[in-house]
């Protein structure tokens, strides 16, 4: 079985690790060859954990060098605003009965992938596992967490336990569930509330557990969420509010990625994660004032 990662950054290169416990070596595409050049020349991937620094031996490539129908899978990890690209390759380079498994926050990707290459081929993965990228070569995990594997079809792709046998292989703790749109808007609540705030306060999770004024800005935009949320029809798998104060509590030391991305001066991802909340709240006639705000400041921050 061939398998492809577009997009090896910090969790493409932890997904590869799982793979290479899995003993399967994928291909890691990179979108520019001077990247993958770069990968290269510091040595090749590695994933770290802990003090350990484990090195990946998995074949290098990029983006449009590969042979049309080429794999059996193809696992999608670069940031939302790239998926678009992502996927058009994707489509090239999959087999007919192949699946590409997007693994981005926010909403808006699943749907591409099934716009352009069917529902029966479109997995998506829910992520809780926590990784950051140190260097171009080398991503570190940050939290242990689950994945949660699903798609929108009535008849799922056999690959989809493929997928979960694979990376259950490699240590990961996998999930298929019936309902991923609850664990995709699940998600993008809890985002909505710790990638913004924590970027404009300039601090970890923690500042949401130890700040008043962060907390009940938190606390708002998951509840201005959970209204839109509720309108769509989505039923989630847990209460939002408690999931979110969870997963700061968890990952209290962790900086969130859209800080690191502010700090840098890097794009983020807000539009497809508060943006989907204010897009689905006008589609339902729901005010979405404190997440409309969120972007403004974000984008002003970063300059987008």
């Amino acid at each position: 079985m061939n398998i492809a990662i577009i997009g090896p950054g910090a969790i493409g290169l932890f997904i590869a690790y799982a793979l290479e416990r899995a003993g399967v070596k994928a291909t890691l595409i990179y979108r520019e060859r001077f990247r993958k050049l770069l990968v290269e020349k510091s040595g090749g991937p590695k994933f770290k954990i802990g003090f350990n620094i484990f090195r990946l031996s998995h074949r290098l490539s990029f983006i449009t060098a590969e042979k049309r129908k080429s794999y059996d899978i193809v696992f999608i990890t670069t940031k939302a605003y790239d998926f678009k690209d992502a996927i058009m390759e994707a489509a090239r380079i999959l087999k007919d009965d192949g699946v590409a498994v997007s693994m981005q926050n926010g909403i808006g990707l699943l749907e591409q992938s099934e716009r352009l290459i069917g529902e029966t081929r479109s997995i998506a993965a829910i992520l809780t596992y926590g990784a950051t990228r140190i260097d171009i070569a080398t991503s570190e995990l940050k939290g242990t967490g689950n994945i949660y594997l699903g798609q929108r079809v009535g008849e799922a792709s056999p690959l989809l336990d493929e997928v979960k046998n694979l990376l259950n292989r490699g240590g990961l703790n996998v999930e298929i569930v019936d309902d991923i749109d609850g664990y995709r808007w699940l998600k993008v609540l809890v985002n909505a509330a710790i990638g913004p705030i924590t970027a404009i306060f300039r601090e970890e999770n923690k500042v949401l557990l130890q700040n008043k004024y962060a907390n009940q800005l938190a606390i708002s935009v998951v509840t201005e969420g959970m209204d839109v949320v509720n309108k769509q029809g989505v039923r989630l798998p847990r209460n939002p509010m408690d999931e979110l104060f969870n997963v700061v509590r968890l990952t209290a030391g962790n900086k969130s990625s859209m800080l690191q991305d502010v700090i840098s001066g890097k794009r983020t991802e807000i539009d497809y994660i508060n943006g989907a909340i204010v897009e689905y709240g006008r589609l339902h006639g729901v005010p979405t004032p404190i997440n409309e705000t969120l972007i403004f400041i974000i984008k002003g921050l970063t300059g987008e």
